[in-house]
C-alpha cells in the first residue's frame, strides 16, 4: 500500500522489503541503491528505464531484510507497472540486479489529478503476516462518506491471476472494511491487495 500515491504533480512513496543475499554489505550512501522501472500497464512496453533511486536508510548485511521507503517520480495522469530492483551503481556502470536473474517486485500505480479524496491510512501493512485465512482489510479517508473498493490478488500487481473483489462499499465514517470470502485464501501463499476511495455519486 502506499504511503504517498503518485500524481502527474508529485512524487509517491511506498514500502518495499529488500534482502542481501550477496557477500557485500549495503551501507547509506553507497553503490547500492533501490530504484524501478517503469512499464506500460501490462508489463509489456517500457516507458522508463530509469527511476527515483532511493538511498538505504541504514545498513544490510548479508543475509538481512530492511523496509525501505522508496520514492517514485510524478508520473503522468495513467496507470503503470512498476518494477522495483536494486542497482549498484559504480564509477563506470551501473547495472540492475535483474540482470544477474534476481526477481524484481512488480506493482501496479494509478496516477491521477488530484480529487480532493485521499486515503490516509491502510491495513493490514505492507508485507505484514496474518493469523487468519478471512483478513479484513481496512482503508481509511480523509473525509467521511465515502466508497470503498477492495482487491485481493495471487499476483504482486494486486490485479491479475486469482482475484477476489469487494465491489463498492460505502460507509458513513472515514473508515471502509472488507473481509476476505470463505474459500478465498490458503495457507502459506503470498496474497497481495490493494483498494481506493472516492466520492459517492449525488
Amino acid at each position: 500500500m502506499w504511503d504517498e500515491p503518485v500524481s502527474p504533480t508529485a512524487q509517491g512513496k511506498i514500502k518495499i522489503r529488500v534482502s542481501n543475499l550477496g557477500s557485500e554489505t549495503w551501507r547509506p550512501g553507497g553503490e547500492y541503491k533501490l530504484s524501478y522501472r517503469v512499464y506500460d500497464a501490462a508489463g509489456t512496453s517500457l516507458i522508463d528505464d530509469q527511476g527515483f533511486q532511493t538511498e538505504l536508510p541504514s545498513a544490510v548485511g548479508r543475509g538481512q531484510s530492511l523496509d525501505v521507503t522508496a520514492f517514485v517520480d510524478a508520473l503522468p495522469a495513467g496507470s503503470y507497472l512498476l518494477k522495483f530492483d536494486m542497482q549498484h551503481v559504480g564509477a563506470s556502470e551501473t547495472t540492475w540486479f535483474s540482470e544477474d536473474g534476481v526477481s524484481t517486485f512488480p506493482t501496479g500505480v494509478t496516477s491521477s489529478t488530484a480529487t480532493g479524496v485521499r486515503v490516509t491510512d491502510a491495513n493490514p501493512d505492507d508485507l505484514q503476516s496474518v493469523g487468519t485465512l478471512r483478513p479484513t482489510l481496512t482503508l481509511t479517508g480523509n473525509q467521511t462518506g465515502l466508497l470503498y473498493e477492495f482487491q485481493i490478488c495471487t499476483n504482486p500487481d494486486a490485479a491479475s491471476g486469482d482475484c477476489w473483489t469487494s465491489g463498492s462499499i460505502s460507509s458513513v465514517s472515514t473508515t471502509g472494511t472488507w473481509q476476505v470470502p470463505v474459500g478465498a485464501l490458503a495457507w502459506s501463499k503470498k496474497y497481495y491487495w490493494r483498494g481506493r476511495a472516492s466520492k459517492m455519486s449525488r
